[in-house]
């Protein structure tokens, strides 16, 4: 029995009374001895347990440590969704060596780039274009296959040393405090920077997603995002072990649906993506009206259109939708909407900061964070229902940016309050509303115009697909808006959004531009984020080769 919100906490409160710091490992010890038996994995290759990767994971630690790897050191993991990767973080916690987590989908040079600014001495990969290459050994960094690292052991063997692995579940790894990623930043706005996040942290936020969501035992995960971002590692992969529950993860190109058929197939209960995949299956579901007995919860971030939530409760059939607010600096999400708060929230806000329990700030009531709204040009703290700047607290934040102390230093204040750079407002209640990105907010003759807002309204039109509106600027007003948007039908709308628009939002507020885009059109991030730095600058341009128009059909453009 799946049991109510309520319940399903009460339950994790029982199993887990007070906070034992751990590493990942030795976390993952504790629950493989809880749920040996069990499925951990499912992946392309088929199903693995709790003790098959326990014993996958130890036998690879003596492998890398061999090639080498040491505690403290660097190794970079550019591996798909795939048993590989699960593996080989928890055989690098083993041994005490920092997982630094790479785009597997990355061109060799930019890979080879983040590696050496990331302070990586052993590369694990599968690609050939990078172990063929000489820029790696050029920069010090030795490669290694980690079929390799495998190979020679046969399924009878792995059976044999899984029964014998309760005798082998040792770590030379033991601080909770240590590092145990490096996750990049997205870089929508910047350079990636290199974010170091300790295990305690990793554990903390991931319990505070399981205990927030109220995962019941054995839940099962559908994680159609990548592992190597902070959202796939921290809100799908590690959260499942508190309850013994199990991922079902692929390497296959995306294809909404096959998403739908393995949510079916694999009886899954959860599905964790980000909102454009949301969207994408939601348009597959209204066609097939597949039915999913087993589904009844959903977690996607980023925003969308206020109707895709009532229609994806519908369409899948759920009654646990949720969505959530973070950043990795501190540890992956650090607001989610609870499952007893109503699906109209999801409207309006991001939720509460997770409650994370036992896991929590004891000062707090279990929060895994204090926050703050400060003022961007003061510094003052703000009241309820005013915007500002978020700042955040807590176990799970990080430490600092890996060899970058102006960056860090900048980030964060001597207090310990790290700096999000997002405008923000909180409620009286602690709901959240997210309304962007302090460097995408731009003014308008003095006034403050806030991105976040105005896609929100766009969005709500019928027929828009995404939006994303910049600020560019202009020499009479300072700055104008130029709203980017995906339509389902054509160009005769332009007249009728603007009037929409003009219903909607205060006059400065109205974009002066709207660029039309097909969904190839859009510049996005390994994690599907648009990035907006870059949409402005294509802006700049389309607007200069189009002087004398306010409405430009880009997509028209091959």
């Amino acid at each position: 029995m799946r049991g109510t919100a309520a319940e399903r906490r009460r339950e994790l409160d029982s199993i887990y009374p007070v906070w034992e710091r751990h590493t990942t490992w030795g976390r993952f010890v504790i629950n493989v001895a809880r749920f040996r038996e069990r499925v951990f994995i499912t992946t392309d290759e088929g199903d693995f347990t709790y003790i098959e990767i326990a014993s996958r994971a130890i036998q690879a630690s003596e492998t890398l440590a061999l090639a080498g790897v040491v505690q403290g050191m660097h190794v970079g993991i550019h591996l798909c969704n795939n048993i590989d990767f699960v593996v080989m973080t928890y055989a690098l916690s083993i041994l005490g060596a920092v997982s630094v987590l790479l785009n597997p989908k990355a061109p060799s040079s930019h890979v080879a780039e983040l590696s050496e600014q990331a302070g990586v001495k052993i590369l694990l990969t599968k690609e050939e274009e990078i172990l063929q290459s000489p820029l790696m050994g050029e920069k010090g960094i030795k490669v290694i296959d980690p079929r390799k690292i495998m190979e020679n052991r046969s399924a009878g063997r792995e059976r044999t040393e899984s029964q014998n692995s309760e005798n082998r579940l040792v770590t030379i790894e033991t601080d909770p405090d240590r590092t145990a990623v490096i996750i990049f930043t997205s870089g929508s706005t910047s350079r990636p920077k290199c974010v170091t996040l300790t295990h305690d942290a990793l554990l903390r936020s991931s319990f505070g997603t399981c205990r927030t969501r109220c995962m019941e035992d054995g839940r099962r995960i559908l994680l159609p995002i990548p592992l190597f971002h902070a959202m796939g590692y921290v809100e799908g992969l590690l959260p499942v072990v508190y309850v013994g529950g199990s991922v079902v993860i692929t390497e296959k190109k995306f294809d909404p649906g096959r998403i739908l058929e393995d949510l079916k197939k694999f009886q899954c209960n959860d599905l964790v993506c980000v909102s454009l995949v949301a969207m994408r299956l939601l348009e597959e579901q209204k066609k097939r009206r597949e039915l999913l007995p087993d589904l009844h919860a959903a977690y996607w971030a980023s925003s969308c259109p206020d109707h895709v939530w009532e229609e994806a409760a519908e369409a899948f059939g759920i009654d646990d939708i949720t969505t959530a607010y973070g950043m990795t600096e501190c540890g992956s999400t650090s607001v989610m909407m609870r499952p007893e708060d109503p699906l109209p929230l999801l409207k309006r806000c991001h939720g509460v900061v997770k409650e994370a329990g036992c896991a929590g700030i004891p000062e707090e009531d279990g929060r895994l964070l204090q926050t703050r709204i400060r003022d961007p040009e003061t510094g003052e703290e703000l009241s309820a229902g005013r915007a500002g700047v978020l700042y955040c607290k807590g176990p799970c934040v990080t430490k600092g940016y890996y060899n970058d102390a102006a960056a860090t230093a900048k980030a964060i204040d001597a207090d310990g309050w790290f700096c999000t750079n997002d405008i923000c407002v909180l409620d009286e209640k602690g709901y959240l509303t997210f309304l962007g990105r302090s460097d995408d907010v731009y003014k308008i003759n003095g006034e403050n115009v806030a991105p976040a807002l105005i896609d929100s309204v766009i969005e709500e039109w019928p027929g828009v697909v995404e939006t994303a509106v910049v600020g560019i600027p202009d020499d009479k007003y300072g700055f104008v808006g130029v709203a980017f948007v995906e339509l389902t039908f054509p160009e005769q709308a332009d007249a009728a959004l603007r009037s929409y628009c003009a219903d909607k939002l205060l006059h400065y507020q109205i974009p002066k531009y709207f660029i039309y885009v097909r969904g190839d059109q859009w510049i996005r991030t390994s994690n599907n984020k648009v990035i907006k730095a870059k949409m402005k600058k294509l802006a700049e341009e389309v607007i200069r080769r189009n002087p004398s128009k306010e409405s430009i059909f880009l997509y028209r453009e091959k």
